[in-house]
């Protein structure tokens, strides 16, 4: 049987989902955070998810006669806070998000899969010796 449900909830308004980079792109002196009332809706639980966003420190720096700012801000979405530091246009330059450190990296290093900090590794175990092929496909099980 199929059931259909339907919702009334407000809508999503791509600033308000993108509200730290919304921030970023439109920051004025003077301007401490914003606060979103729906920064994502949640369908499981019938409701919306607010977001909170505060500029915590502004990084200026000069490299070759040029300058450059960029912005640590706290974002506060569902119960997870997240620090990060985002560049004038947006882009992410630095974050914590959950226990995991996101940055930007040289491509060769970001892309390197021997690399002993690849998410690819996080969550993998040392072994004493090969697994045998025929161990893993007997193993393996359609979901």
């Amino acid at each position: 049987s199929f059931k259909e449900k339907s919702l009334s909830l407000p809508p999503l308004l791509i600033d308000n989902f993108y509200a730290d980079i919304n921030f970023v792109q439109n920051y004025h002196e003077g301007k401490t955070g914003i606060k979103v009332d729906v920064s994502d809706l949640n369908f499981d639980e019938e409701r919306v998810t607010p977001a909170e966003v505060k500029l915590l420190k502004i990084h200026d720096y000069v490299q070759e006669s040029k300058t450059f700012k960029h912005l640590e801000l706290e974002i506060h979405d569902d119960g997870t806070t997240v620090e990060a530091i985002f560049d004038a246009d947006g882009n992410l330059i630095r974050g914590n998000i959950l226990g995991i450190d996101l940055k930007i990296e040289p491509e060769e290093i970001a892309k390197s899969l021997d690399a002993e900090r690849h998410i690819s590794v996080l969550f993998s175990y040392p072994l004493n010796e090969a697994i045998p092929a025929e161990k893993i496909i007997n193993n393996v099980r359609a979901l």
